[in-house]
């Protein structure tokens, strides 16, 4: 089992219609950026295992801040894991889980 993380909460670029998270964004439970991902990774490093970057949609995140939370997990664990809609994909992302795997 993995750990979930959600750097921007339930926030997402879609609005499929049988999405679960509906609810929670209708009552307001999404971030902007006020992450941090110095206090994310020491939770991850807390929990002690393997996670995966979840949302909402992930990609959301800022690009350079993914980078880092891919970098630390690789360097962790080996490699990463990431749940995606897959829309807002770029060559960097493509680049980075080559490189992060």
């Amino acid at each position: 089992m993995t750990i979930e993380l959600e750097p921007v909460g339930v926030v997402c670029n879609l609005s499929c219609p049988y999405c679960y998270e509906h609810p929670m964004r209708d009552a307001g439970n999404f971030r902007h950026k006020t992450y941090s991902v110095e206090k994310m990774l020491k939770g991850l490093e807390r929990e002690g295992g393997q996670f995966i970057i979840f949302g909402g949609e992930p990609l959301l995140t800022d690009i350079d801040d993914l980078e880092t939370i891919f970098k630390w997990g690789f360097e962790q664990y080996g490699g990463n894991g990431i749940q995606t809609n897959g829309t807002l994909i770029t060559d960097r992302h493509i680049e980075m889980f080559k490189k992060y795997k």
